[in-house]
């Protein structure tokens, strides 16, 4: 897998509204970050199994919807960098990192999440972000692969599947008030969707 991001871009960051839309935030909305890409110049994308995929967003989900078998509980946070497959054919490869609360200042986590729409719908613009700085340090982005689903509906209010999922296996941080925050919008059930029975458990790879 290579990952080709833009060194700095400007976007929104909103308050997502999916079904039920509308009222308070449901576990089906997230805190969004939509990356605009300059009229001539190339998305920021992926390339795995020698297809292209584009960013389309960057989302979080509190708690964390994936735990390593060597934690006590679920991270607090985990951050979603979804992109989809150019051309006719549908498909998604979705990089995610696992945060927890930080004690060495702000990190880029924190550049999209300081101060996020409140209510659901709205958006902020954001600017010069940095893609490469919401994952793990290049020459530390060991990872787990398998396949499974979306975690939030698609377009046609369905979890799609397979989806190409790449879980670093190094935690990235945030700042415990902007933590606070995210979840201070859901409550104690947060945004994340419950693990889910699968008849055949998936393959993972480590890489």
């Amino acid at each position: 897998m290579s990952i080709v991001y833009a060194a700095s871009i400007d976007g929104t960051v909103s308050l997502d509204d999916k079904d039920p839309t509308g009222g308070a935030p449901s576990d089906h909305d997230d805190i969004r970050f939509t990356p605009m890409t300059p009229i001539g110049s190339t998305p920021s994308h992926v390339v795995f199994n020698n297809q292209t995929y584009t960013l389309k967003n960057v989302h979080y989900h509190g708690l964390a919807e994936h735990k390593f078998a060597s934690q006590a509980a679920f991270s607090p946070l985990e951050v979603h960098l979804v992109h989809e497959l150019d051309g006719p054919a549908v498909g998604y490869v979705v990089l995610a990192v696992l945060l927890n609360a930080g004690d060495t200042g702000w990190s880029e986590h924190d550049h999209l999440l300081h101060e996020p729409p409140s209510t659901v719908g709205t958006t902020k613009n954001v600017y010069a972000v940095n893609l490469q700085a919401l994952l793990p340090p290049p020459g530390n982005r060991s990872y787990y692969r398998y396949t499974g689903s979306l975690t939030t509906p698609d377009a046609s209010h369905v979890y799609f599947k397979p989806v190409n999922w790449i879980v670093f296996s190094q935690y990235g941080t945030a700042t415990q008030s902007h933590i606070s925050g995210v979840h201070a919008l859901w409550g104690p059930n947060g945004n994340k969707r419950d693990l889910q029975n699968n008849p055949q458990p998936p393959n993972i790879y480590l890489n």
